[in-house]
């Protein structure tokens, strides 16, 4: 099955013509592997029962709730303020954030733009019976959220990044937003690639996890609406893809014995778990260059060899937090960094014990961790967030910080909201 021929890019409207130069996709080969077209006639969905489906997906929404919310602590701060900032003798709690003129806009234990952004992908899906992403209506909805907020909450739209808001601003995103979102990469000479993306689209390997081509489409649509880098639409697709397999039950099924030989690329090292490693280079080894090379036109200035390579060498398997150097302040917000720190948290080895007591220290220790890398921090620590609660579940989140998060019930009716949809389309 030819996901990226079937799915991507034969549902990509071309731009207009006016548009220098026209954005046409490549109908890229691409197939999965031979070990995952040799299914039964009819597979399980999931290897997971239906109470840790919902566990998982309510890990995810949380996760990625409370790492903005505690990420808000050292947003756009130095690894030097923030340490001086929230020092040993008095570390980082919900209350004791700093209240400056840009975090006191929130009130304490709130989530960012970058929750409030997947709460409208969430709201958009669950706006039809069948969970599919129409992506004139989440454009719509996206406006509609940067002019009210979250209406539901009385949650003003602050923090709106650069990207989003000169897409949002086009005259004419509400009929065409990839229209708008590629001339805006267009103007920066085709070098941005931010975190605005990959930030809000976790949500989106849920709908449908085990059709992958429906994950893809749907991640690559969202992503479309205000970001036209194939860096930012790669960094999307990683994120969705990992929460899908996920939901498969996939995580952990490496066979034992296996060494971190046999995985090809980067080998692990002792602070990654090899399922985890195995699941990021089975994504990379099969999408990273396809997407990357996404692009017809040749005139298009963009390196993809270049870009696999940093991709693969520097930021999906980083030997520590410190490594990405995530408070540089030329590139914070650069979504490679946001995805590298994400893969750091996911990849961390779980208790032996399984407990659900050690999986909330890591949980805290590892977000706690990140966010002291200071930099984009809500940004990073939403979609770390969102990719180790999904592989914890809600049960192991860190009460404390559940019991300070703004929002909870309404989280919680979307979660179920969402669980609803998705177990009827499973039947």
């Amino acid at each position: 099955m030819n996901i990226l021929r079937s799915f991507l890019f034969n549902f990509h409207k071309p731009l207009p013509t006016d548009v220098p130069p026209e954005l046409v996709l490549k109908s890229t080969e691409y197939s999965l592997p031979q070990h995952q077209q040799q299914q039964p006639p009819h597979p399980p969905k999931s290897a997971l029962s239906k109470q840790e489906l919902r566990n998982r997906i309510k890990g995810l929404v949380f996760g990625a709730a409370l790492g903005d919310a505690f990420g808000l602590a050292t947003e756009f701060l130095t690894k030097q303020q923030a340490t001086e900032t929230y020092p040993t003798t008095n570390p980082l709690s919900f209350s004791n954030f700093l209240r400056d003129t840009h975090r006191a806009r929130w009130r304490e234990g709130d989530f960012t733009d970058d929750t409030d952004q997947m709460l409208v992908i969430l709201n958009t899906l669950l706006e039809v019976d069948l969970l599919r992403l129409d992506q004139l209506a989440f454009a719509q909805n996206l406006r509609a959220w940067s002019k009210h907020g979250l209406v539901a909450l009385n949650k003003p739209p602050f923090g709106i990044g650069m990207s989003v808001g000169q897409a949002i601003r086009s005259p004419d995103f509400l009929s065409n937003p990839s229209t708008s979102a590629f001339r805006v990469w267009q103007k920066s000479g085709f070098r941005m690639a931010a975190n605005g993306a990959v930030m809000r689209t976790a949500i989106l390997g849920v709908p449908y996890f085990w059709d992958e081509s429906v994950v893809m489409k749907q991640t690559v649509d969202a992503a479309l609406v205000t970001h036209a880098d194939p860096r930012c639409i790669l960094s999307c697709i990683v994120v969705t893809f990992l929460v899908a397999r996920m939901l498969q039950g996939k995580l952990g099924s490496l066979e034992k014995g296996s060494s971190s030989d046999d995985l090809g690329g980067s080998s692990s090292s002792s602070h990654q778990d090899p399922s985890c490693t195995a699941l990021i280079q089975d994504i990379l080894q099969n999408l990273s260059l396809p997407i990357l090379n996404m692009y017809k036109d040749a005139s298009i200035p963009f390196d993809a060899t270049h870009h696999n390579k940093q991709l693969t060498e520097l930021f999906a398997f980083p030997e520590s937090l410190q490594a990405l150097e995530l408070d540089e302040s030329n590139s914070i917000g650069y979504t490679f960094k946001c995805l590298g720190a994400a893969l750091y948290c996911f990849m961390q080895p779980l208790s032996d014990s399984g407990l659900e007591e050690e999986n909330s220290r890591l949980f805290t220790r590892v977000i706690t961790e990140l966010v002291m890398e200071a930099g984009d921090a809500d940004t990073n620590a939403c979609v770390a967030g969102a990719l180790l609660g999904c592989r914890i579940g809600f049960s192991s989140l860190p009460k404390h910080w559940l019991e300070s998060l703004k929002h909870k019930e309404y989280l919680d009716q979307q979660v179920e909201a969402l669980c609803i949809a998705l177990f009827h389309e499973m039947e």
